[in-house]
């Protein structure tokens, strides 16, 4: 029996089909894509996100230490009569403290929760990949067993496409995001962080330091000057000035790292995928219809025969 080139294609496609389905049902086509890239892709990521949730509890410590110590100074009495001057006196310190200790403890959370949804998403992109190829095989023995079934047809094309989109997302544009992230925050934010981290701990042994360390430090002068409020009060502008430009700095890189750089990129990356997913699927349609119309045409109408 010859086969002719227009029906062998719609057969190699079936047992291509077929065969990527056996091959990712039995893990061969994810140990084959680990290999080519995705692995060091997901190791480097896992690297990243555990090196900024180091950082992040680091930061989340320090910030911790002068919250608790500007609370104590808050609550302490200078003289009778002076506890709300010292109460005001470090409180809009206190209060900004507060938002980048928030800040960093929801991104650490953040960073957490983002480790955890990598993981997910490995344990899940095979079996989107095996539900995609399904459908397609799906989709295409029915295009070619009954194609008079358009309305199933089009909702299985369109569970396909959407099913593909998915697995895109979890193989590709997920852990790109983050890569892209991680990147764009070592070239942006990590230094300006680092920086601010190393400035935070001086600031910190300068507000409150060790019990060692003697009367120095706020602490020492409410302890020493009790009678001395403007004392008190020019010690904390004089320190808490640049901590207030530390804190901002630290709000802004741990929103860009963990909200702004990888939400971004994920949005790009998946309006990218859907562009290229409704292109390919328009042109799928435009060919089945132009099948379609050359089958109906064939079936109706038929050239005449004239005898000689």
């Amino acid at each position: 029996m010859h086969i002719t080139r227009p029906k062998l294609k719609p057969i190699m496609a079936t047992v291509l089909l077929i065969v990527l389905i056996i091959f990712t049902l039995s893990g061969l086509t994810q140990k084959f894509l680990r290999e080519v890239g995705l692995k060091h892709l997901h190791q480097h990521n896992q690297e990243y996100l555990q090196s900024s949730l180091n950082q992040s509890l680091a930061t989340f410590a320090v910030l911790s230490g002068i919250k608790v110590g500007l609370a104590v100074i808050e609550g302490s009495e200078l003289g009778v009569g002076f506890g709300i001057e010292v109460g005001d006196a470090v409180q809009s310190t206190y209060d900004y403290v507060d938002v980048a200790w928030r800040t960093v403890l929801s991104a650490s959370a953040i960073l957490m929760g983002t480790r955890f949804l990598l993981h997910a998403s490995q344990l899940l992109e095979s079996w989107f990949l095996s539900a995609t190829l399904i459908l397609a095989l799906l989709a295409r023995l029915l295009f070619l067993t009954v194609p008079k079934w358009q309305r199933l047809l089009r909702t299985l094309r369109d569970l396909t496409v959407f099913s593909a989109i998915l697995t895109v997302a979890l193989y590709l544009i997920l852990p790109l995001s983050v890569w892209g992230g991680s990147r764009l925050s070592n070239a942006i934010t990590a230094p300006a962080l680092e920086e601010a981290d190393a400035d935070l701990t001086t600031i910190r042994g300068e507000l409150f330091p060790d019990s060692g360390e003697g009367r120095s430090g706020i602490i020492g002068i409410l302890q020493g000057a009790r009678d001395k409020l403007s004392q008190i009060m020019e010690f904390i502008i004089a320190k808490t000035r640049n901590l207030s430009l530390l804190v901002l700095k630290i709000i802004a890189g741990y929103l860009f790292d963990t909200i702004i750089f990888p939400l971004t990129l994920f949005l790009l990356f998946f309006h990218l995928t859907r562009i290229v997913a409704k292109y390919v699927f328009d042109i799928q349609r435009q060919k089945s219809f132009h099948d379609d119309l050359e089958i109906l045409i064939a079936k109706y109408i038929r050239p005449e025969k004239h005898g000689p």
